[in-house]
């Protein structure tokens, strides 16, 4: 599988989780994003503070999870910061 990386060479990337992990993974990306463009903060929970956090920086934030990440077919590279536990 190639990476085809648009004429600016940024490659749209999304954050899945909106927790504490995928938010501070957000201020890195847009403090220092590279050759990345975060295009993309999805999470499960329409009231978390990490969606609003995105919102206010005027990223695009979605509350439906993977499928939003799917859904867009220009997103590249998606990060897991989800806090999934381990089944026991």
């Amino acid at each position: 599988m190639e990476l085809q990386t648009p004429l600016d060479g940024r490659v749209k990337v999304a954050i899945l989780g909106s927790g504490n992990i995928g938010s501070d993974l957000m201020y890195k990306l847009l403090k220092q994003p590279g050759h990345m463009e975060l295009v993309l903060l999805a999470g499960i929970d329409s009231s978390s503070e990490g969606l609003a956090r995105a919102r206010s920086l005027g990223v695009r934030a979605s509350a439906g999870g993977i499928q939003a990440v799917l859904e867009d077919p220009e997103i590249k590279i998606a990060f897991d910061a989800t806090s999934a536990a381990r089944p026991k």
